[in-house]
């Protein structure tokens, strides 16, 4: 009976364990998607791009994906039928990745917008000055002094 008891406890904690890891890579999922919607964003509306805001979305998204590894292997470890999910968020991952490095890399090469003034050519009146000698300095009257 105390083997039934142990095992049923085991199970409990392992239960537990696996919620608590899927609720973590959840939040991983989470990150994401928001990351996901920037970048639908960036698509939809090319007047409220930010390329610091997304390099900075993007770092933060990296941060919590570093997570992401450690608590695979330990919902594989638990269950083996974890492992499909794998590659379901590395798949999201590098597709986000990759699209926001194409977009910052096209946003680089853009030239910001530069708002000059029209101006109006006016032609230019040709007007011919007068000329004036000046005087030659030879040094001869400061060398007198001494």
């Amino acid at each position: 009976m105390s083997n039934n008891v142990s095992c049923s406890k085991h199970e409990e904690t392992l239960a537990k364990l696996k919620r608590s890891l899927h609720r973590k890579r959840g939040s991983i999922k989470t990150f994401i998607t928001n990351f996901m919607r920037i970048l639908s964003d960036w698509e939809t509306d090319p007047d409220s791009r930010d390329p610091d805001y997304l390099e900075a979305s993007l770092e933060t998204l990296q941060r919590n994906f570093i997570r992401f590894d450690d608590l695979q292997d330990q919902l594989e470890k638990i269950d083996l039928t974890e492992d499909t999910k794998r590659i379901e968020y590395e798949e999201s991952y590098n597709k986000a990745v990759g699209k926001t490095r194409r977009f910052l890399r096209e946003a680089a090469k853009v030239p910001p917008h530069v708002f000059a003034p029209i101006t109006r050519m006016q032609p230019s009146l040709l007007v011919t000055l007068p000329q004036i000698s000046l005087p030659k300095f030879d040094g001869l009257p400061i060398y007198r002094l001494y």
